[in-house]
């Protein structure tokens, strides 16, 4: 998460990224929520990856 918080440029960075308010955002604690993985991939424009399946 400190990676995305740098990226977006903070947290209502993120927070306006995901369409979520910021204290969404920090509950997310240390790790993005898997089903947010691959919406980070796409909105980073590949920076950040998504785990594969399977």
């Amino acid at each position: 998460m400190e990676a995305l918080v740098q990226h977006f440029g903070g947290w209502e960075g993120v927070a306006s990224t995901f369409g979520v308010t910021v204290s969404t955002a920090k509950a997310w604690g240390a790790h993005l929520p898997h089903a947010r993985s691959f919406e980070a991939q796409v909105k980073s424009d590949g920076l950040f990856h998504a785990p594969r399946e399977g």
